[in-house]
Order: structure tokens, then C-alpha cells, then sequence
């Protein structure tokens, strides 16, 4: 972990390389994330069936598809979860780059 001066404030962040398969979707569950900033950058190629859905309560509110490259960033808590998880080896699964961060 680092601290960095970002978003107007000194934070703690952690960064890590995550893949997701197809065989992770039935696992899969709406969560939130601890500390105060989340994001993910998509890695692998484009695959317009994966994104993270977002929700209130258990209504999905927002959907963010899977392109390769797109960052998106979300409060810490916002419940959420991986949709379309795909690919059966590290070669062709859904990976993405997870950032966690809290304000210090």
C-alpha cells in the first residue's frame, strides 16, 4: 500500500490484477468494497456480455459494460457485483485492474 495525494486528499491505495471465468459466475454476488474509492480498469478484450452492474437495495441501477481499457471509479460501498464473467484460463477470462482506496 501507498499513500498518494489524489482526489483532493492523502489516500492509502491498493492495486491488483484480477481474472474472473466463466465458471466464477454462479459465485458471484452483489458486495461492497471496504474503504472509501473503488475502480476497476478492464483489461482483457472487449466483451460487450460482461460489466458491473451497480444497485440499490436489489434493483440494478446502472450497468457498466466490459470494453477494453474503460476505467470506471464508484464510492467504496455502492453495492455491485461482476456480470458475465467468460473465458476458461487466464488467457481468456475477464480481468480486470482493482483499485481500493481510503482518504487518510
Amino acid at each position: 500500500m501507498c499513500a498518494y495525494d489524489y482526489l483532493g486528499g492523502l489516500t492509502d491505495m491498493m492495486l491488483y490484477k484480477h481474472t474472473r471465468l466463466s465458471s466464477d459466475e454462479q459465485r458471484d454476488y452483489i458486495h461492497s468494497d471496504g474503504g472509501d474509492i473503488a475502480g476497476l480498469v478492464y483489461l482483457s478484450p472487449t466483451n460487450l456480455d460482461s460489466s458491473t452492474r451497480f444497485y440499490d437495495k436489489a434493483d440494478m441501477i446502472a450497468e457498466v459494460k466490459f470494453v477494453q481499457n474503460r476505467a470506471v471509479f464508484f464510492t467504496a460501498a455502492m453495492p455491485h457485483r461482476a456480470f458475465g464473467n467468460h473465458g476458461e484460463d487466464l488467457q481468456s477470462g475477464r480481468t480486470t485492474l482493482n483499485l481500493f482506496a481510503r482518504y487518510m
